[in-house]
């Protein structure tokens, strides 16, 4: 949407339904995928392209769940614009704070593998220092992975 839309106020944009939350956001950027990360471990791995742009201020959201999901209480902690080189961030409800590769996150899909159960209460990602952008091309779930090279 071009910036010349926006209005001033952010109420003027966002009318959320009842029970509905901003639990992440981010700027896409020039990053290939999305991480999206459940309470309950999942770590939803979706192409940037899959992102729909809103064409007007009354565009509802992109479901990243299926209602059967979200009713059986299923919900989001958090999502990031992400690529390999990234570090994934979880808050397990045990105290623990536990740091993932994010190419390690694509190969999985759980935040919780081999694990004692525990809920996640919160995701974020971020790159350590000195770490080079390398690009890299979308990871699309149940697709092989490029060769290395």
């Amino acid at each position: 949407m071009e910036i010349e839309r926006l209005p001033l106020a952010i109420e003027e944009v966002m009318k959320l339904d009842t029970g509905d939350h901003v639990v992440s956001t981010f700027i896409l950027g020039k990053k290939p995928s999305l991480m999206i990360a459940t309470q309950t471990g999942k770590a939803v791995l979706r192409d940037a392209g899959w992102l729909e742009q809103a064409a007007s201020f009354k565009t509802k959201g992109q479901p990243v769940l299926s209602r059967e999901r979200r009713d059986s209480g299923v919900r989001i902690v958090g999502a990031a614009a992400v690529d390999e080189n990234d570090w994934g961030l979880v808050l397990k409800s045990n105290g623990e704070l536990v740091a993932y590769k994010m190419s390690d996150l694509f190969a999985t899909g759980s935040l919780l593998p081999g694990q004692a159960p525990a809920q996640i209460l919160a995701f974020a990602t971020f790159r350590l220092p000195g770490t080079a952008i390398v690009p890299s091309p979308a990871i699309v779930p149940g697709t092989p992975a490029a060769p290395k090279g």
